[in-house]
């Protein structure tokens, strides 16, 4: 039984693969299976990519995959050519029209997108063109939210966030859209930075200046992203853990370099160490967990994080007095041996999965 389209497309890939491998083995070996094995085998694996076709509608060859990937690629760059057609048509006409036709335009815009998304999910598998309809109706109604805004001459304020967190994860969730949950993560976040600051004391849009309120969003998203998730939002926890982890080692490099700006009372320095200190033990945990739930996005993002701290505290221990041509040298050196390092922590942890499938 398929949790879901992702579930049943590893499956046709694992079949292919299957198939690619036996024929390799034959052409080494010879006859590895007599003819009623293989024609029952091909015969279970014909029916099994047939019936997921029919009820997943993945790809079962290479070029279907291709064909597939071309399909989303497309899908995303109309919604974003729509996009900006709506920013330049609101740009070039709205001053001319009434106030009550710019609400009524902006409304029934957003409600005949929501439309068409439901009528083509009803129709397609794989709602590439309900995707397409449903970026539409968000930059849409992002536009509504601003536009208005304007119109009645209401104070900017971070809510404006929470509008576009709360439809685009309405989207995101009914449909299974990962753009979307994307594009509501990165709203919602904006919204609880923009309220952290303005609990400190500042105007909402400092957010921009003071990164460490961007801190909890991140690590309320890395915690979401451990949450198993099936159906239609099977694919919704790498967009939780890519999104936590990106937007909380870009806080951490930021003031691991530059100590300046930063809340905590520690001083330029002490904020550096701090900052530091929290990407090196983030950036391991990253790692470990990676490869233990076999994550290889986390695990990149960990090494990533990891190794540009080491070069951060490489230039606080050396630039001033080595010569670049060493500093540099040193700098390879030292990716060199976290290589070596990670390569043989790839082999200890390949030799206890191995351990484990024996036992």
């Amino acid at each position: 039984i398929m949790a879901g389209r992702g579930d049943a497309q590893a499956r046709a890939d694992r079949i292919g693969v299957f198939r690619e491998e036996l024929a390799q083995l034959e052409q080494e070996l010879g006859g590895v299976l007599d003819d009623a094995q293989r024609a029952r085998i091909a015969a279970h694996h014909d029916a099994l990519l047939a019936d997921l076709e029919r009820q997943y509608d993945v790809a079962t060859t290479t070029s279907g995959r291709q064909l597939a990937l071309g399909l989303r690629l497309a899908s995303f760059l109309g919604a974003l050519a729509l996009c900006i057609a709506v920013v330049l048509f609101v740009n070039r006409f709205w001053g001319a029209l009434a106030t009550g036709t710019q609400v009524g335009l902006l409304t029934a815009g957003t409600l005949a997108m929501l439309g068409l998304t439901e009528f083509a999910a009803r129709r397609e598998k794989t709602l590439y063109f309900a995707g397409l309809a449903a970026l539409v109706a968000f930059a849409l109604f992002a536009t509504d939210v601003f536009t208005l805004g304007s119109i009645f001459n209401l104070v900017p304020s971070q809510h404006a966030f929470l509008f576009l967190a709360a439809f685009g994860g309405a989207l995101a969730y009914g449909y299974g859209f990962r753009v979307l949950l994307l594009a509501a993560l990165v709203s919602g976040a904006l919204w609880v930075a923009g309220t952290l600051v303005t609990l400190g004391g500042s105007y909402w849009s400092d957010l921009f200046y003071r990164h460490e309120s961007l801190l909890p969003a991140a690590v309320a998203a890395i915690a979401l992203g451990f949450i198993p998730m099936a159906g239609a939002r099977e694919g919704f926890g790498i967009v939780y853990r890519m999104f936590g982890f990106i937007a909380f080692f870009w806080v951490v490099l930021f003031y691991a370099g530059t100590g300046t700006g930063s809340v905590l009372p520690l001083g330029e320095d002490g904020v550096e160490v701090a900052y530091q200190r929290l990407g090196f033990a983030v950036a391991a945990l990253a790692i470990w967990a990676g490869i233990r739930r076999q994550w290889n996005h986390v695990t990149y993002t960990g090494v990533t994080a990891f190794v540009i701290l080491l070069f951060i505290k490489a230039m606080d221990w050396w630039w001033d007095w080595m010569p670049r041509w060493l500093f540099f040298l040193v700098l390879g050196g030292m990716a060199l041996a976290v290589m070596v390092v990670l390569k043989r922590l790839q082999a200890r942890v390949l030799h206890l999965f191995a351990e484990m499938a024996v036992h």
